[in-house]
């Protein structure tokens, strides 16, 4: 049993029949809500076994990405319940485990009404959600050394636009297509102050907005539930996180290229005194608290895991010379070990609080950054291929300039290639080098598409007819090494 659930008394009697099944469809409404609030599975299983001892049952949890499934003590199927756990509100996983903790018994009609409670629990309220979403940004911006004040009212409005447009697509969309569109709304204010002239700040003014995007709660999750052995849970909780990753790259580069600008791919970060970055990060924990409908209670411990970390991550980075993976390593040493203890007491989930603490240390920027260099990549590679393409277009007859050689036409330039050494060298019929269609005699009726016999020739043909492009791919040389040739107006 995990810890901080207590003991119960049980029930003296099993419970069988219709009782039974109604036992068994409330754990697994119970499970699926935990799991759909942005809880980990082990507080999950958690749940299901304390349940198991307030009401005398033996069910066994096997969750999965889209249901979870009760098993009984004989391995029969006892409930079924689909879930989707890409929404985090930890107000309503907190209310569970506190009631299922704090209780030494429980009927079957208090734990329905305590579920039915839970699932009324609101979120946070959309204005203070957009004010959060928008301080937020604003902080990560001075915390990554933004020093000019109308960049930061620019990130903030861009994070409250785009914390507007979630909760007015909520309803409407997916959450990966919700958080596009407000990735994309930083993406196309960053372009902005592009051309405001601002580009010193220019990148945090496109890249904090995203920063308050990443679904922490998710890859802190995965992490710990691979390290807990449940790798088909882990891997799908990452890969929903990575996804969501790639749709906040997609709408801030994409935003950026609409704007006509793009993202860079280096950049220099100002340092910041050290009260600045410890109060910057502990206001900053306290709004995600916010984005989670975390209790009121929970917001003092993240104010103090977030000052506290960046205090370690600045003294260890600018006094003792660390790296900045050994600094931010020591910095999440401190938040673990300050609120594992609290959260397991005080039934926190461990996920949204710690997230909330070194959500700054996150290399969300590289990510960014990757994206935005895969794209030029892969447009140079492309635009290279457009332009070796346009270069081996074969030339139309009427842009070519023709000589007279022989009682033939073939196009200028080619030097003394095989059509000379087939045709010989120009003979007495021959115009000047570089003559053009127009300077010859309308008179002359030869076909000019091609090497073909002119009419009224009666001398035998040339042996070697065929042009020299076709010669060169059946000799397999490449179409880049063809004889230079006169273009007019290219």
């Amino acid at each position: 049993m995990a810890a901080g659930l207590p003991r119960g008394r049980g029930l003296s009697r099993q419970l069988t029949g219709a009782e039974g099944r109604r036992a068994a469809g409330l754990t697994a409404r119970t499970a699926a809500l935990l799991l759909d609030s942005g809880q980990s599975t082990h507080a999950a299983v958690a749940a299901v076994e304390r349940l198991n001892e307030l009401l005398g049952t033996r069910f066994t949890l096997l969750p999965t990405w889209s249901q979870v499934t009760l098993a009984d003590a004989n391995g029969t199927v006892a409930a079924v319940q689909a879930i989707r756990p890409v929404v985090v509100h930890m107000g309503r996983a907190t209310l569970i485990q506190r009631r299922l903790s704090a209780t030494s018994s429980l009927s079957l009609d208090e734990l329905e009404d305590l579920l039915e409670k839970a699932e009324a629990q609101p979120s946070s309220p959309t204005w203070m959600f957009a004010l959060a979403a928008g301080l937020g940004a604003s902080l990560l911006a001075l915390i990554f050394g933004a020093h000019h004040p109308p960049s930061v009212a620019l990130v903030f409005a861009a994070a409250g636009a785009g914390g507007l447009a979630r909760r007015a697509l909520a309803e409407r969309t997916t959450a990966v297509t919700q958080t596009f569109a407000a990735a994309l709304i930083g993406g196309l204010v960053g372009a902005l102050a592009v051309h405001l002239g601002w580009t010193g700040t220019a990148r945090l003014v496109a890249v904090c907005p995203g920063m308050v995007l990443v679904p922490g709660p998710q890859v802190l999750n995965g992490a710990v539930e691979i390290a807990g052995h449940r790798h088909d849970m882990g891997l799908a909780r990452l890969a929903d996180a990575a996804l969501t990753i790639l749709a906040i790259s997609a709408g801030i580069v994409g935003g950026l290229v609409i704007g006509g600008t793009g993202l860079p791919l280096t950049a220099t970060t100002d340092t910041i005194p050290l009260w600045l970055d410890v109060i910057a990060a502990a206001v900053l924990a306290l709004c995600y608290p916010v984005y989670f409908s975390m209790p009121i209670r929970t917001f003092g411990w993240a104010f103090l895991a977030g000052g506290l970390a960046h205090a370690a991550h600045w003294v260890a980075l600018t006094w003792w010379h660390w790296n900045a993976p050994a600094s931010s390593l020591l910095a999440c040493l401190v938040v673990s070990g300050l609120l594992t203890p609290v959260c397991r007491s005080r039934h926190i989930p461990f996920a949204g609080a710690g997230f909330a603490a070194v959500v700054a240390l996150v290399p969300g920027v590289y990510l960014f950054r990757a994206a935005a260099g895969t794209l030029n990549l892969v447009g140079e590679r492309t635009r290279k291929r457009y332009w070796r393409r346009r270069r081996v277009t074969w030339p139309r007859p009427s842009s070519l300039c023709w000589r007279w050689q022989s009682d033939w036409w073939y196009p200028t330039g080619y030097g003394s290639t095989s059509l000379d050494r087939t045709f010989g060298a120009p003979g007495s019929h021959s115009l000047p080098a570089g003559a053009c269609r127009a300077d010859i005699p309308p008179t002359a009726s030869h076909v000019l598409a091609g090497p073909e016999v002119p009419t009224g020739r009666t001398s035998p043909a040339p042996a070697n007819l065929t042009p020299w492009h076709i010669r060169r791919r059946r000799s397999g040389a490449r179409i880049q090494d063809r004889p230079a040739v006169m273009f007019r107006g290219r």
